[in-house]
């Protein structure tokens, strides 16, 4: 039921291309990331189509996924936040949409969480798309891992890619570039 009454809210609100998805998921990978980050949100998605609504995300592999789809995923009795930078109404829509198309889609998934390697975890891809445009937004940072060191140790087989450049979806919930347009 929360679901759907999730999915109505954001039918009579009107999602503009470029607004980015902040969500809590449901699994032990994703209560550990929002422990890390201190945040509620461990995954992030961006709309690049408003009719039907698309949304971009790194979950799996770097795909595109209906709203539906995408607002199924979110942990029960949680909400989501869409937030917007008041920079991205300059952009041209139809060449966010190809750049994502030409530069993006279809790379794998990086369960590592590297910077530098041809794959993207879900705030990665939003970061370097959105860097296309050099749109303000919030840098990159040393990632620790050290608030469940025992789950990192198992998770990355002992080797923790701490003092590594990263960037989560709680950098965004926190940025002040970008402006909650819905929760």
């Amino acid at each position: 039921m929360k679901y759907f009454l999730l999915f109505i809210s954001f039918s009579s609100f009107s999602l503009e291309i470029g607004d980015v998805i902040l969500q809590p998921l449901h699994c032990r990978i994703c209560s550990v990331i929002e422990n890390e980050t201190q945040s509620i949100y461990s995954h992030i998605g961006v709309v690049i189509k408003k009719n039907p609504i698309l949304v971009a995300e790194a979950f799996q592999e770097v795909r595109v996924v209906s709203l539906q789809e995408f607002l199924s995923k979110t942990q029960r009795n949680q909400d989501v936040k869409v937030i917007r930078n008041p920079e991205f109404q300059y952009i041209d829509k139809d060449q966010f949409l190809n750049d994502f198309y030409h530069h993006f889609f279809g790379l794998p998934y990086d369960s590592k969480f590297l910077w530098s390697n041809n794959k993207l975890y879900c705030s990665e891809l939003i970061y370097k798309l959105f860097k296309f445009y050099n749109i303000s937004q919030p840098e990159p940072k040393i990632m620790s891992f050290s608030r469940e060191k025992e789950f990192w140790e198992q998770y990355f087989e002992g080797n923790i890619p701490s003092r590594q450049l990263g960037i989560s979806p709680a950098s965004y919930d926190l940025s002040p570039y970008f402006k909650e347009v819905l929760r």
